[in-house]
């Protein structure tokens, strides 16, 4: 790092593990002070840097550019601390890579600024948003989120939906040419090229750190069902089973807990090896032009793990009741000291899913 003060903006992507790593941040404000690293906010109430929304004016309003310059300024004025803003909204955002750029200039024209970027493939973004978009529609408002995933690729102009940005590259010229290809610091999702979890690797390699037993680690953010569960709650959701947003909060413990482990090996509901090639081939350009002008790989390999074999691209889309009343048999057995308050939503939910699937 430089010894001027410096400044990491942290741009996601979203589904990179970003929600631990800014937690991580906001438990651990002594540890990163005594190693010269200061966690910044916007809200102190939130564990993210909302700089997109403030900039767009969703939050704070008119004030928004104001609060953002204001928190620049102040970074401006403590030297000698590398200073980290964290708000994976960005990523989806490059259009304001020079809005950032212009107000870190007016405030401090030699501030050394670096922006930090997690990659995650293409295809495993995309059904990890999918996902997120089922389990929280008050949170992720697309247009999709209600949808099959086989149903977005044929319906939908994909690679056009502005929410769903897959041309990485595009992406990433956005902050470099804000701030300079070499203040670019481009990181690949994936366990083979991580050191550690999203945490460890941030720190060794983004703060040249080491995770120490003094730190705090929070716990799992973000569940990530399975797909039967992700199917059932895309029904409920699409048939306005959840009438409220708490209705569906206090289900998602429910349905992570009724499906069988066997169930984690099914694809039924995600997208096929097919599927996904069909996606990579889409971005391969993209991506090679990231792996060679970023990471400095004359072989344009960007991700590492391998897609799978190929099969029948249509899969089995259709949720049996069968896969519905084992894991829930399973769950009552297994949870005795609540089996008469689950029984009664479980049950429930049944019954009105055996009426979804029956529906033609």
């Amino acid at each position: 790092m430089s010894e001027n003060t410096d400044l990491l903006i942290h741009i996601g992507q979203p589904k990179t593990g970003t929600t631990t790593l800014q937690s991580f941040f906001k438990l651990n404000a002594s540890f990163l002070k005594k190693n010269g690293v200061c966690f910044h906010l916007l809200d102190e109430n939130h564990d993210r840097t909302y700089i997109e929304a403030a900039l767009r004016r969703e939050m704070y309003g008119k004030d928004g550019v104001d609060r953002v310059t204001a928190l620049i300024s102040k970074i401006a004025a403590r030297r000698g601390c590398t200073h980290v803003l964290s708000d994976e909204a960005l990523f989806i955002a490059p259009r304001l890579a020079g809005t950032v750029r212009d107000i870190v200039a007016g405030v401090s024209p030699t501030m050394s600024v670096k922006v930090v970027v997690y990659l995650r493939r293409q295809d495993q973004w995309l059904s990890s948003l999918h996902a997120a978009n089922i389990k929280n529609p008050h949170v992720y408002t697309t247009e999709v989120h209600g949808r099959r995933l086989s149903q977005i690729l044929t319906d939908f102009e994909l690679f056009s939906i502005p929410e769903i940005p897959l041309d990485y590259y595009h992406i990433i010229e956005e902050w470099s040419r804000a701030f300079g290809a070499e203040n670019l610091i481009v990181r690949v999702y994936e366990k083979e090229q991580l050191n550690g979890d999203i945490i460890e690797d941030f720190l060794r390699n983004v703060l040249k750190l080491t995770l120490t037993g003094e730190c705090s680690v929070p716990g799992n953010q973000n569940i990530s069902l399975p797909e039967v569960c992700t199917e059932i709650l895309r029904i409920c959701n699409d048939s306005g089973y959840f009438k409220k947003t708490e209705d569906m909060r206090q289900n998602q413990e429910l349905f992570a807990r009724i499906v069988l482990p066997r169930h984690r090996e099914s694809r039924i509901f995600d997208l096929t090896p097919v599927q996904r090639r069909r996606i990579l081939e889409k971005c391969a350009q993209s991506n090679a032009a990231i792996a060679r002008k970023y990471l400095h790989r004359d072989d344009g390999i960007l991700f590492h793990e391998p897609v799978g074999e190929a099969r029948d691209a249509k899969g089995n889309s259709e949720l049996k009741i069968e896969d519905i009343v084992q894991p829930l048999v399973f769950a009552l057995g297994q949870q005795r000291n609540e089996i008469e308050a689950i029984k009664r939503q479980l049950f429930e939910i049944i019954r009105f899913l055996q009426a979804q699937t029956r529906t033609p």
